[in-house]
């Protein structure tokens, strides 16, 4: 229109998911800049640090006091993961007496017990992290300010952000 003050529009096409962002910002009554991808980027660069955060503290994997008294480390890489998913199957079996290994130790036969204390420990640490990342994923996706995006730390609490009662529990 050549009565506005803008002698050249340019018209580009956004996704789905920026639009949302966009709208959610006109909702909220803060100035909207011409340049919302800075903070689509910045929501796409935290999700991924957070991503690989949840990753590594996956792998570096847990502790877990035995029967014994004494606290293992076990590591989970994906074959930590497989071996792990193995046993629960050997465990569902009927198996009593498992031959797996310690981080950094060598392998030795475990009771019972002490393989359903070692899975348990392995899928409460999994789902943990797997359940916290996706709710700081959808929480940096609401925002409307880049600053608090920034600011954002994997750790920080989200249990203010849980709605669904699943999420909540676990």
């Amino acid at each position: 229109n050549p009565s506005t003050k803008y002698s050249v529009v340019t018209i580009k096409e956004i996704s789905a998911d920026e639009f949302e962002s966009l709208k959610k910002l006109l909702s909220s009554g803060q100035e909207v800049s011409a340049d919302i991808t800075a903070l689509e980027k910045a929501k796409q660069s935290k999700i991924k640090s957070l991503s690989n955060i949840c990753k590594n503290k996956i792998t570096a994997g847990f502790s877990v006091v035995l029967s014994n008294g004494e606290s293992y480390n076990f590591r989970l890489t994906v074959e930590d993961q497989l071996n792990l998913m193995m046993l629960e199957n050997q465990l569902n079996s009927g198996v009593e007496n498992f031959i797996y290994h310690a981080t950094e130790e060598p392998c030795r036969i475990y009771k019972r017990e002490d393989v359903v204390r070692i899975v348990n420990a392995f899928k409460t640490h999994t789902l943990y992290h797997t359940t916290y990342f996706n709710t700081a994923k959808q929480y940096i996706k609401s925002l409307v300010d880049i600053e608090k995006v920034n600011l954002f730390a994997y750790g920080d609490d989200v249990s203010s952000i849980l709605t669904d009662p699943v999420l909540r529990q676990i």
